[in-house]
C-alpha cells in the first residue's frame, strides 16, 4: 500500500486513550474515566454486534420506547465492563468516596436519569473525543465562528 496518505492515520481513534468525562450536571463533578465506544474498543463492539446480530428484524420491527429503554440498559451493563475504566469523586448517598468496581459502576450508570446517561453514550461513542489532543488542537484552529456565531469548520488545506 503505498504511503501517499499515510498522513490521515493521525485522526484514527486511539484504542487505549482514556478521557475523563466529567458529570457536570451532577453535584461534586464525579468525573468517568472512559475508554472509546466505537470499534476500536473491540470488547464492547463484538458484544454490540452479536446483540444484534442474534434478531437483527425484531431491532427494526419493534423499534419503541421499550426498546430504546431495553438497549439503554443493555449499554450499561456495557458500559460497565467495556467502557467505564475508572471514576473520581463518586459518592454514595452519604457523601462517601465509593470504591470502582464494575458491579459498582453499573449500579452507578443504573442510578443515572437516563439524560444523564445518555450524554455519556453519546460523548463515549463519539471519535473525536478519542484522538490525539495535537489533532484536536490542529482541528479546533480551523474552526472559526460565522456572522451567526455558528461554528464554520474551515478546510484543513486553507481553501
Amino acid at each position: 500500500m503505498s504511503d501517499q496518505f499515510s498522513h490521515l492515520s493521525k485522526y484514527e481513534v486511539k484504542a487505549d486513550r482514556l478521557i475523563d468525562y466529567v458529570l457536570d450536571d451532577i453535584e461534586g463533578e464525579p468525573t468517568l474515566i472512559l475508554a472509546p465506544a466505537t470499534s476500536e474498543n473491540k470488547p464492547y463492539y463484538n458484544k454490540v454486534l452479536r446483540k444484534t446480530a442474534k434478531n437483527p428484524m425484531k431491532a427494526i420491527k419493534k423499534m419503541n420506547i421499550g426498546t430504546v429503554r431495553e438497549n439503554r440498559d443493555q449499554d450499561r451493563l456495557l458500559f460497565a465492563k467495556y467502557v467505564v475504566k475508572g471514576w473520581k469523586k463518586v459518592v454514595n448517598g452519604e457523601g462517601a468516596l465509593v470504591e470502582f468496581s464494575e458491579q459498582n459502576c453499573f449500579e452507578y450508570l443504573t442510578a443515572l436519569p437516563d439524560w444523564i446517561f445518555d450524554q455519556v453514550r453519546n460523548y463515549a461513542a463519539s471519535p473525536e473525543n478519542f484522538i490525539d489532543d495535537a489533532v484536536v488542537s490542529d482541528l479546533a484552529k480551523n474552526c472559526q465562528t460565522d456572522s451567526s456565531g455558528s461554528l464554520d469548520l474551515q478546510e484543513m488545506d486553507g481553501r
